[in-house]
């Protein structure tokens, strides 16, 4: 279940009826979010928090936003090259890496290992704090 602590403004959801149905959060306000439909022409509603959920990492979803496969991880690359975010998965979660690249052909690449996701919403959120820029979908 979602706490409305978890979301930011502009985080992708999936209503719980329908998980085709994806939202942008436009607003939150005492366990009531205002979500906005990603298709075009669409007009903002307003939920109780317990009809959104959060939307499950895949691979897909990853690509969308930029991430490149490699081996069995995928990564992308912020911060104008010098850093980037690793997600590997295993056991059906995915766990973050947050790397910074060597300065020096000598010197080993810097890892931070950070706790277990599941969500879209959490992988947008460690983003904006590493980056202070929002993931978005690419087209």
């Amino acid at each position: 279940m979602l706490k409305d602590t978890e979301l930011r403004l502009g985080n992708i959801l999936q209503m719980e009826d329908d998980p085709e149905e994806r939202v942008r959060v436009a607003d939150i306000y005492k366990g009531v979010v205002n979500v906005k439909p990603l298709h075009p022409n669409s007009f903002e509603h307003e939920y109780p928090l317990d009809y959104l959920q959060g939307v499950p990492i895949t691979e897909e979803e990853l690509t969308r936003m930029g991430f490149k496969k490699d081996n069995r991880t995928l990564w992308l690359v912020v911060n104008g090259g010098d850093y980037y975010i690793e997600l590997d998965k295993v056991r059906g979660e995915w766990y973050p890496d947050y790397c910074q690249c060597p300065e020096f052909s000598s010197v080993p690449e810097q890892r931070i290992n950070l706790s277990a996701i599941q969500y879209m919403h959490q992988l947008q959120n460690l983003y904006y704090v590493l980056t202070g820029e929002e993931l978005t979908f690419k087209s």
